[in-house]
């Protein structure tokens, strides 16, 4: 008979922990996760997995444990407790709860403050970045504008014909002359003259907006020497004479003469003609000899390895011959076709020697021959020998040590055990859940991982978690679980609004998977029913 603990205490550890000292006697627990520390809220003390006496059993979290849950009801069904004990734990819960509270609220407003005062010192670095990238920019564009227009400038004045233009009528259309440059002419110099049946002017009745152009300019010869010369009219009498309004010659006067700049022409230099010198070999050069092309032979280098085991045999003995042939195309031993590398066993028969030879071919074609001999050794007078008592010494006995027996392999048991926590028989309203827990425990010798699955399930929806919230719809395994380990499952049945009052049946079953589905459990009925009364 096991000693139940007093739940009124309120250790920091869950008080239905502890370890089995004598016969069921329950003893301290272990103050850290031990596979030693069992469970003592049924009749029968139930190992723990780790986790969850680090998460439930060993600090306040046993509050919220179901099995610690259960047990305080039903041991509070039997016993009344003291109302101000337990007004005292429900304040002190309470007082729990909303200084938690406050902590999680408080550090949640320095965390908000935190990051809203970051993100103002972010918004503006990032708005000072942008001014300063931004200033930086136009003044570099800036900058390079001022530099264009300053370079493109050229120091200094420019003469144009810009003044005379502006005088011209703004009927009259502008005139540009053309001055050809020629170079000089040998011999004396002629005057040229205007002659006005080759060069006809315009005809000038319709008015004097007509204007008048120069002949070409013929090749003037450089002044001889001694001669005063004139200096050229500037660039504006040029035009000056050009843009004026042109007067119908004189017949009766004389030719007025072409201007003379005294411009010289650049004699345009003539055409090289290119010639490509090519090389041409000397007829008495010897020619140069090309290198040869050596085929490499695409096997490799042929090895050939052909010898006997014996070198010297009497008549009817016999010796092995080997070889071992590589990169070529095919190999014969007594003209008979053999693999690459092999043996064969070979007697002397006669007297005389007896030589074996073996054929190679090259991957060119060609064909090699080795040949091994094996000399006969001609036999010899051998005395017999004469018999001599040997001495038998007879054997002293000694004690020989017995084998020891084979210690047998211990063989793997694997097996698992599953309990209901409660009446296995629930019921709750329309629209709300049933929920109901189960213990799966390894009784195996090795570590397993245990399934607990639906055998049966009726048509309202049906889940089976684990304590840390994950469900599944068929079947939930708990992996690795160690000997005596044990884990809960809970089932978890959802009644729909339109359900009817039939009851609905759900059966479970523990299943060891390293098994291959072997070792199973008993199967738990449970009856699902609607309660009206709530």
């Amino acid at each position: 008979m096991t000693t139940q603990p007093d739940p009124q205490q309120s250790p920091p550890r869950c008080p239905y922990l502890g370890v089995e000292v004598h016969k069921g006697r329950l003893g301290d627990a272990i103050e850290y996760p031990s596979f030693e520390n069992r469970c003592w809220t049924t009749t029968r003390p139930v190992p723990l997995l780790l986790t969850d006496q680090a998460t439930l059993c060993l600090c306040n979290g046993y509050l919220h444990c179901p099995r610690f849950l259960a047990a305080r009801a039903a041991r509070q069904g039997q016993e009344q407790p003291d109302a101000a004990t337990v007004a005292a734990d429900n304040d002190s819960i309470t007082n729990a709860i909303k200084e938690l509270e406050a902590d999680v609220k408080a550090s949640s407003s320095y965390q908000a403050k935190s990051r809203r005062r970051w993100g103002w010192i972010g918004a503006g670095l990032i708005f000072i970045s942008s001014l300063l990238c931004g200033g930086l920019f136009a003044a570099y564009v800036g900058w390079q504008m001022v530099r264009d227009d300053v370079a493109s400038t050229t120091p200094g004045n420019i003469d144009t014909l810009a003044a005379p233009v502006k005088a011209q009528s703004p009927t009259q259309p502008q005139t540009y002359i053309v001055v050809t440059a020629t170079s000089p002419q040998q011999g004396a110099p002629q005057a040229s003259t205007f002659d006005q049946s080759t060069n006809p002017l315009p005809n000038n009745s319709t008015g004097a907006n007509q204007p008048s152009y120069p002949v070409a300019v013929q090749p003037t010869p450089a002044p001889v020497s001694g001669q005063a010369q004139q200096a050229p009219p500037s660039i504006a009498e040029i035009a000056q004479d050009a843009n004026s309004v042109p007067i119908a010659p004189d017949v009766n006067a004389q030719a007025t003469p072409i201007l003379d700049f005294q411009l010289e022409v650049p004699t345009r230099r003539p055409t090289p003609d290119f010639v490509v010198p090519t090389s041409t070999p000397a007829v008495n050069d010897p020619p140069t000899p090309q290198p040869t092309w050596t085929p490499v032979p695409p096997m490799g280098t042929p090895i050939v390895i052909f010898y006997s085991e014996d070198k010297k045999l009497e008549k009817g003995n016999c010796t092995t011959v080997y070889w071992n042939v590589q990169n070529v195309k095919a190999v014969y031993y007594e003209n008979i076709g053999v693999d690459g590398r092999g043996q064969h066993e070979e007697c002397i028969r006669g007297d005389d020697d007896d030589a074996y030879t073996l054929m190679t071919i090259l991957p060119n074609g060609q064909t090699d021959w080795y040949t091994v001999t094996v000399s006969a050794i001609a036999p010899t007078d051998t005395p017999a020998p004469t018999p001599t008592r040997t001495e038998v010494p007879e054997p002293t006995p000694t004690w020989t040590p017995s084998e020891p027996t084979a210690t047998p392999t211990p063989q793997t048991v694997f097996g698992v055990y599953l309990e209901a926590s409660d009446n296995t028989d629930i019921s709750c309203a329309r629209g709300e859940s049933c929920e109901l827990d189960f213990y799966a425990e390894n009784v195996g010798s090795a570590i397993d991982n245990v399934t607990v699955r639906f055998t049966e399930a009726s048509s309202w929806p049906h889940q089976l978690c684990r304590l840390d919230g994950v469900c599944s719809d068929t079947q939930m395994t708990l992996v690795d679980m160690g000997l005596t380990s044990t884990g809960v499952v809970r089932l978890r049945v959802t009644i729909p609004e339109d359900a009817t009052s039939d009851p609905m049946i759900y059966k479970l079953q523990a299943v060891s998977e390293k098994s291959g589905g072997a070792a199973t459990s008993a199967t738990i009925k449970v009856n699902v029913s609607v309660d009206d009364s709530k």
